[in-house]
């Protein structure tokens, strides 16, 4: 059987195909031999065809721009789908602690006085020796303090060697379960002489300023300002739950020593400067963990001072002590929050910022709060922050920031959000969404909008 008209048929069919794909894309036309060379004119059996005029140029940009929006749209469904999904739950775990550390405002006539020669940039100087932070993500200190000098290393030798009484039984060194009533029951040799060493530590002069203070610079003491560039708020080094927890254990163990010696009144002294110690890192703390060490501090010393009160020499001798609040919490932010509007819980964070009777570091988590509740919104995720975030965002820098580096920190909280550009581990479908929004904000120039997916994702 000859095949050479069927081969025939078959190539002039595949070059016509061939032909109309090439001419709608640049005009040109493609023509087939069977030894693969490439000719110009009518191809041997295909039909000649009129020429066809080019797209006009519009058009092309038109078709261009058409399925850039499409391709837009896709990639920026998912990011506003996950959004969607979990609007509410920026808000919803929004600070919890906020009840815990205003429990303790009945506490604040326990304060030591203030003093006014101690100004903001000399008490946050001394808070940054107490309290001394390291460099990290773009922040630097202003001093660095070797791990060996500081507070709580000092204060670990001199309690290290005495872990033990001489028949082997434990002692637990600068705590504040129990001291304050051994003290006044007997001591050891050597256990008193622990608590003296302890209160002929160097770093009381450095307390006794601090707790007198009555404002500290802490940020413009901690670190160099201005900020580097690309720093964010949320990553600002915090203060250690070690140093405070040492600082509270150590001014117990103070007041045990004066206690050792029947010096009730100086015992109570140094239990109100750690005290003072507490409402100076809820007054003056950069960040809601601050205020969350504040709030651990004050409750230890508000402990010891009970513990003082019930020694029968004490008795008459000391301040009363005003009642604390029930410490029990009121159940989970989401359970009380159950039904809340968008509208009311931003109300509630636009107000919260506005109240000069708050602690400073709950007006400074509700102004970050209120930047993250702008993801709550699918139109501010998008577009930006409300004309009331950024009239709000304008008043805390004034309200909030009362020396020129506090006045930086506010103003770095009130940036628009970013994220570092990390990976995040989960499903493929939330690794989609955020790379997604990446490409989208990346196109737009709208760095929020990846933020605002990668909470989402990350609060799922």
């Amino acid at each position: 059987m000859n095949t050479a008209p069927l081969r025939e048929r078959e190539v002039s069919a595949f070059r016509a195909a061939a032909d109309t794909i090439a001419r709608a894309g640049s005009g040109v036309r493609l023509a087939d031999a069977p030894d693969g060379a490439l000719e110009r004119g009518p191809t041997s059996g295909a039909l000649p065809r009129t020429p066809v005029a080019p797209l006009p140029w519009w058009r092309g940009l038109w078709r261009v721009a058409r399925y850039a929006a499409i391709g837009m749209g896709l990639l920026t469904a998912l990011p506003l789908a996950t959004i969607g999904v979990n609007r509410l739950g920026f808000l919803l775990e929004s600070s919890r602690f906020g009840e815990r550390v205003l429990q303790v405002e009945a506490l604040r006539a326990l304060r030591v006085p203030t003093n006014s020669a101690v100004t903001p940039a000399a008490a946050g100087d001394a808070f940054a020796r107490l309290f001394p932070v390291d460099a990290r993500d773009g922040y630097v200190p202003r001093r660095v303090i070797p791990k060996n000098e500081r507070p709580a290393q000092r204060l670990a030798a001199i309690v290290s060697p005495a872990n033990t009484n001489g028949d082997g039984a434990p002692w637990w060194g600068p705590k504040h379960e129990q001291i304050i009533g051994r003290a006044a029951a007997g001591l050891s040799t050597q256990e008193r002489d622990v608590l003296r060493r302890i209160a002929d530590a160097p770093l009381w002069p450095i307390v006794d300023l601090v707790a007198s203070a009555p404002s500290v610079d802490v940020v413009g003491g901690s670190f160099r300002t201005p900020f580097a560039d690309g720093v964010q708020a949320y990553a600002m080094p915090i203060v250690s739950h070690h140093d405070a927890r040492t600082v509270l254990y150590a001014s117990i163990s103070r007041a045990a020593h004066f206690v050792s010696l029947r010096e009730y009144a100086q015992a109570e002294l140094a239990l109100r400067r750690a005290l003072s110690i507490g409402f100076v890192l809820i007054d003056n703390g950069a960040s809601p963990f601050d205020a969350m060490m504040g709030r651990m501090v004050v409750g230890g010393a508000y402990k010891g001072l009970q513990e003082l009160a019930q020694i029968p020499q004490a008795k008459g001798r000391l301040m009363p002590l005003p009642a604390l609040p029930d410490n029990a919490p009121r159940g989970p932010r989401e359970t009380r929050f159950a039904g809340a509007s968008f509208d009311a819980l931003r109300e509630t964070q636009l107000r919260n910022v506005a109240d000069a009777s708050l602690p400073r570091t709950l007006r400074l988590a509700s102004l970050e709060d209120l930047q993250w509740s702008t993801c709550g919104s699918l139109t501010e995720a998008v577009l930006g922050p409300s004309a009331e975030v950024l009239a709000a965002n304008t008043t805390a820098v004034a309200s909030l920031g009362r020396t020129p580096a506090e006045r930086e920190h506010v103003r770095l909280i009130t940036r628009p959000r970013t994220f570092e550009a990390s990976r995040l581990h989960g499903s493929p479908l939330a690794q989609a969404a955020a790379g997604a929004a990446q490409i989208v904000s990346a196109v737009t120039g709208n760095p929020h909008f990846a933020a605002c997916t990668r909470v989402a994702l990350d609060m799922r």
